[in-house]
């Protein structure tokens, strides 16, 4: 609610950020603390956060708002299928978990994994009032279906997204906190809102059109072995409780860039 109250203040005084890694928070905070005239918001969580990005990478990051994950993305560079945008902590976590997910189970998907820093420049005005250049065509295509799977409700995207009139055009699937919760595991929590690995993983295939009703049937089937386990253990599975750890070194990524692929992930 807070963030949605935020939106709707002055565009050219508010930054919301939602770091996806421990260096993007230090970035988040430099320009926090160097800015001037701005009211400027950081969400992350409380607990520990591993490192994607080395700080000058996150400083890119958070200066472009929003960015290609390549060695998350099966693209190789082309026209991807669908674009899967992760926006906040916990969501970010789930689209990497979704995106490989499918890179296993439907390895002909074409996927473009995006982050999203600050949520504010997906408005356009909000990008043309503060003299950036607009790459949002550039990032997330022009046509493509998009998946955003983000921290808050999903009405405060469609408002910054209402700016690009050429969007209503192309699905664009907004998954968000819908109400849902109680007192249960952190990873009940996601699937109660539907912003989990195995949601996102469905829901990528629906809209692409990709006909796979049998892995659709087992993403479920993982869904309800879950809830079986936290009933009968009171807590997430450690597979699922684990902070993934992606390893994405200069010397594997060279490796990876000669076989003319674009990922390069280790999750530990």
């Amino acid at each position: 609610m807070f963030v949605s109250n935020l939106l709707n203040m002055k565009h050219e005084l508010i930054h919301v950020y939602l770091p996806p890694d421990a260096n993007s928070v230090l970035a988040c905070l430099e320009q926090c603390f160097t800015s001037k005239n701005a009211l400027n918001l950081i969400v992350c969580t409380k607990a520990p956060m591993p490192s994607y990005l080395t700080l000058d990478e996150a400083r890119v990051h958070v200066k472009s708002g929003y960015s290609i994950v390549p060695w998350l993305s099966t693209d190789e560079g082309r026209e991807p299928d669908i674009v899967l945008a992760g926006c906040g902590n916990e969501t970010s976590v789930e689209v990497a978990e979704a995106a490989k997910l499918l890179r296993r189970d439907a390895p002909h998907l074409r996927l473009r994994v995006v982050n999203v820093v600050d949520v504010t420049l997906l408005d356009l005005m909000r990008t043309q009032q503060r003299g950036l250049q607009d790459k949002f065509a550039e990032v997330f295509t022009c046509n493509k279906p998009i998946i955003i799977n983000w921290h808050g409700y999903p009405s405060a995207i469609r408002q910054l997204l209402f700016s690009r009139a050429n969007e209503s055009a192309r699905e664009i699937l907004v998954l968000g906190y819908r109400e849902e919760g109680t007192t249960t595991t952190p990873f009940k929590m996601l699937t109660l809102n539907h912003v989990d690995r195995f949601s996102v993983a469905c829901e990528a295939l629906r809209i692409s059109q990709v006909k796979a009703p049998e892995l659709q049937a087992f993403y479920q089937s993982l869904l309800m072995s879950h809830d079986d386990f936290i009933v009968a253990y009171g807590k997430d599975p450690e597979w699922l409780s684990d902070v993934p750890r992606f390893k994405p070194h200069a010397q594997q990524h060279a490796q990876v860039r000669e076989k003319g692929l674009e990922r390069a992930s280790n999750i530990a």
